[in-house]
C-alpha cells in the first residue's frame, strides 16, 4: 500500500532506433498515448536532460515529471519529482532480431492521502498495466503512421546521459 511497482513489456516490430526516438519526443506524447492522460511540457531542454513536463491522467491525478538520463537506444530515465506521485521510472529499449522489446519500469510512492486511501481498494499496479498496454497499442499504431518520421538520419546524440 502507498507505492505502485511495476514492469510492463512490449515486442514491436520495429527497429529500436525508431522506437527509441518515438518514446524519447516527449513533444508528441499526445499523439499516441491515451486521450484522458494529457502532457504539458514546462520546460524543454534541448539537450533532453532536464525536460520538464506536467502529466494529468484525467481530472484528479497529476504529477510533475523531469527527464533524468538516457542510453542512445538503451534507456530513457525519468523523476517523478512532484504531485500525486514520487519515483523513478525507465524505458528500457533492446534491440530483437524480429525488432525492440520495450519496457517500462515504474518505481512510486504515494504522495497523497486520498490517493493511500484508494490504493486500499484498488490496485494501482493493475489498473497502471492495463493502462500501459494502450500506450504500448498506440505506439505501435503510432509508428506505423508515422515510420516515415522516424526512418530520417538520427539527429539525437550519441552520448549516453546517465
Amino acid at each position: 500500500m502507498g507505492e505502485l511497482k511495476s514492469t510492463d513489456t512490449r515486442l514491436l516490430n520495429y527497429p529500436v532506433e525508431h522506437v527509441f526516438r518515438a518514446v524519447m519526443d516527449i513533444a508528441s506524447y499526445h499523439k499516441w498515448w491515451p486521450r484522458e492522460i494529457s502532457f504539458e511540457l514546462e520546460y524543454l531542454d534541448p539537450a533532453v536532460i532536464g525536460t520538464i513536463v506536467d502529466v494529468h491522467n484525467g481530472m484528479f491525478v497529476r504529477w510533475k515529471a523531469r527527464v533524468s538520463g538516457f542510453k542512445t537506444n538503451r534507456i530513457l530515465a525519468i523523476d517523478y519529482i512532484d504531485g500525486d506521485w514520487i519515483g523513478k521510472t525507465h524505458w528500457r529499449f533492446e534491440e530483437t532480431e524480429s525488432g525492440t522489446k520495450l519496457s517500462l519500469d515504474i518505481d512510486l510512492e504515494i504522495n497523497r492521502a486520498w490517493l493511500k486511501v484508494v490504493s486500499r481498494f484498488l490496485s494501482f499496479q493493475r489498473f497502471h498495466s492495463k493502462q500501459i498496454k494502450r500506450v504500448f497499442n498506440n505506439l505501435e499504431r503510432y509508428l506505423a503512421t508515422e515510420e516515415s518520421a522516424y526512418t530520417d538520419e538520427l539527429k539525437i546524440t550519441d552520448i549516453d546521459h546517465i
